[in-house]
């Protein structure tokens, strides 16, 4: 990876998505072939906002960004926004949690 990884979460047996934020903001597919970290494609965001967080559930990706949580398909279309906090505009407040 060329910048620090964010967070991690598991897709299948052998592949990891990991947000990733080095000035652009994207997720890299991690798979392990033949005992062999291999990078697969980036989900990249145009949007310029630090993301944070990451899950998997159902076939979907739940990404947190620095005020709000989106959730995406893995064909990398918005579903649609699920949560943004309005009451601290600017603020990175360490995220947000939420357990499936």
């Amino acid at each position: 990876m060329t910048a620090q990884p964010q967070d991690v979460c598991n897709i299948t047996p052998s592949e990891v998505a990991v947000t990733v934020h080095d000035g652009n903001t994207h997720v890299q597919f991690i798979s392990v072939t033949q005992s062999q970290l291999v990078p697969g494609r980036e989900f990249q965001f145009q949007d310029g906002l630090g993301c944070f967080g990451i899950a998997h559930n159902q076939g979907n990706l739940f990404i947190t960004f620095n005020d709000s949580l989106y959730k995406y398909s893995m064909s990398e279309k918005l579903v649609c926004k699920l949560y943004k906090d309005i009451g601290h505009k600017g603020k990175n407040n360490g995220g947000v949690i939420f357990v499936f």
